[in-house]
């Protein structure tokens, strides 16, 4: 069985132009175009949350309304980071003065889905001109969403 390559768009430096330089459409069109041709490509991604929740049994649970800690965050998804500082800073907003951990989630690019919220957010407040595309998403926002719990597969603890 052939291993399935991972990138952390965090620190790859065939993307540092798409997502830490430039969001010009061809780029944009370019990582579109990866993500539709390596639908099996693992990509590394981030999420922080509070240090007691028991994430190594159960895994990432998806946004509920009791566990809601953003008041945009949709039900039924979990939000991820391509940054683990992205992730960490959304932990100690959702948890003020609680221990944080930082989780380090590994998900095939077909499980990943556009933050449609940041994404409505850059249009309202920034005025960009931007869709709802995962890419868009990756580049722009530089985070995504998963439909569902992330399962435990995927976990690692990074800090």
């Amino acid at each position: 069985m052939t291993e399935v390559p991972t990138v952390d768009f965090s620190v790859a430096a065939e993307w540092r132009d798409v997502i830490q330089l430039n969001h010009s459409p061809e780029a944009v069109k370019r990582l579109r175009n990866w993500l539709r041709d390596h639908p099996e490509n693992i990509v590394r991604l981030y999420h922080g949350t509070a240090a007691d929740l028991p994430v190594l049994r159960e895994g990432l649970l998806p946004t509920s309304r009791s566990r809601r800690r953003n008041r945009q965050s949709r039900s039924g998804f979990v939000y991820l980071s391509i940054f683990p500082s992205y992730a960490r800073t959304f932990a100690q907003m959702g948890y003020p003065r609680q221990p944080t951990t930082v989780y380090q989630v590994e998900l095939p690019v077909r499980m990943l889905c556009a933050n449609l919220e940041q994404l409505a957010n850059k249009r309202l407040w920034d005025g960009m001109r931007v869709g709802n595309s995962l890419a868009e998403s990756i580049a722009i926002i530089h985070g995504v969403r998963v439909a569902g719990a992330v399962p435990l597969w995927a976990i690692k603890v990074l800090s």
